[in-house]
């Protein structure tokens, strides 16, 4: 379809560009100004004998969430809003949708870890095992509750909060997009961009940032809290001893028998939400639905104002040459050894 090219279209998508840009600028303070802090903190603990557990998790993330969020949301908020009145959403929409990002989050994750693997030939480690392994109260309190808020409040919020305008289908994927990128590792990217999707679009129905950040508080934990915590009681050795094939009887004892238990509790209540959330996933497909701004964006002019840009360019190839550096870095380490 041939674009419109009267002065109305024309100044439409040229102020659509411009705002894009301007999201895709914000992204780009968030993650240098983060990158850089956290570079200098780490040099700072580098010469510390002994690192409190503390230190090296506000080293992390005050970087981010006290300095480079700021940053962003300061970049954005002179942006128009997204006026459109949100749909009827209820506490069993929520159920649902948090359901449905479970199958989400396992699928993209085997897809992540898979081709990291393949790609750095099996030399590159997901960054999330190191934090996940930690102790600390404060692995709960950033993985858990602060970093989903923070987190929704960039991506949701001001991401589809201020490009929505010009099409909620359009601000949805390019928010997803943004958040998978952001995370600048292909572990994480599949199932972060298809979380993105499912939070985005219960944003743009609700109307409340409360609802993804419940969603992705949940997901947090699941992933963060739960599966490590009910992997610590196994006993693993007995574990991968009946995986090679050896009698159970002899293997389970009293003592390692409540670990077994609870892992596979664990095992099968997490079959069943996969099975329940595909199930669910493929009939919500029925039921959605987006609004029409006044001022979306045609077929032709969506993909090169919101990706056609200085600002969104720049940091996808940002995040692209992060994503490549944690595959080629421990594969070239790898060789050397």
């Amino acid at each position: 379809m041939e674009l419109e090219n009267t002065p109305e279209r024309i100044e439409l998508r040229s102020k659509a560009k411009s705002v894009f840009s301007r999201c895709g600028l914000a992204l780009i303070v968030l993650m240098l100004a983060s990158s850089v802090l956290q570079v200098i903190v780490g040099a700072v603990m580098n010469t510390m004998e002994t690192v409190p557990g503390w230190l090296f998790w506000l080293g992390n993330f005050l970087p981010i969430y006290a300095v480079g969020v700021p940053l962003a949301i300061v970049l954005m908020k002179r942006l128009p809003d997204y006026e459109a009145g949100p749909a009827r959403f209820t506490g069993a929409d929520l159920l649902r949708a948090i359901i449905i990002c479970i199958p989400v989050m396992y699928i993209g994750n085997i897809i992540g870890t898979v081709l990291s693997s393949l790609l750095s030939g099996g030399a590159a480690q997901n960054p999330l095992e190191s934090l996940i392994a930690s102790d600390s109260w404060l692995r709960i309190l950033f993985m858990v509750f602060v970093g989903p808020f923070f987190e929704e409040l960039i991506f949701r919020r001001y991401l589809i909060g201020k490009t929505a305008r010009y099409g909620e289908k359009n601000a949805i994927l390019f928010s997803a997009l943004m958040f998978g990128l952001f995370h600048m590792n292909l572990f994480q990217f599949f199932y972060a961009f298809a979380l993105g999707l499912i939070f985005g679009y219960v944003y743009v129905r609700s109307g409340k940032l409360i609802y993804t950040v419940i969603m992705h508080v949940f997901i947090n934990f699941i992933g963060s809290v739960v599966g490590p915590w009910i992997i610590g009681m196994m006993d693993m050795e007995a574990l991968e001893a009946v995986e090679n094939g050896a009698d159970p009887a002899t293997v389970i004892t009293e003592a390692n028998m409540g670990g077994f238990v609870a892992y596979f509790v664990y095992l099968i209540a997490l079959l069943a939400l996969i099975i329940v959330g595909v199930i669910l996933l493929l009939k919500a497909r029925k039921n959605i639905a987006f609004r029409r701004p006044e001022e979306e964006l045609q077929k032709g002019e969506a993909a090169p104002a919101t990706y056609g840009n200085v600002g969104v360019i720049v940091f996808m190839v940002l995040c692209a040459l992060a994503m490549i550096a944690t595959l080629v870095t421990p594969f070239l380490g790898s060789l050397e050894q």
